[in-house]
This record gives C-alpha cells, structure tokens and sequence, in this order.
C-alpha cells in the first residue's frame, strides 16, 4: 500500500528537532518528495546536502542533487 508520507514527514520533523542527523533531514526532504510539495522539497534538499554532504557517499549525493533539481524544474518553469 501506500506510504503515509505526511506521518513520516512529521516523524522525521520530531526526530530532526530532538537531534538534529543526515537521516533525519533525508527524510524531510524525501517525504516532501514524494509529496510533490516542490518548493519545500528543493529547500530541503539544499539544507541536506549544504549540511551534510561532506558525510555523504558519492551516490547519496548524487541522488539527492537529482531530486533537488527535478523538483526545481516543478516551481521553476511557472517563473
């Protein structure tokens, strides 16, 4: 079935807050992903990698950048 992304968001959200973790920040920016909340989702991304990218795997970071961008491509093409 599936994912309840608005209650991973939230859990993600109250994880992130009680301790802050690239886990965490992930999860933000994949649950707004996957919600297609583009704006929120690219500003999530950004914070992700800004912080966390030198933690990150070559492919995680990749990932992350092309989700990012797509979901530029959501909010940016109404500009």
């Amino acid at each position: 079935h599936a994912k309840d992304w608005a209650a991973a968001l939230s859990e993600y959200e109250a994880a992130n807050k009680a301790q802050p973790s690239a886990e965490a920040a992930e999860g933000i920016a994949d649950a707004q992903y996957e919600m297609k909340h583009d704006v929120e989702a690219y500003a999530a991304y950004g914070d992700y990698l800004r912080v966390y990218t030198p933690n990150l795997s070559a492919a995680t970071k990749s990932a992350a950048q092309a989700r990012e961008k797509h979901r530029s491509d959501g909010f940016t093409a109404i500009l």
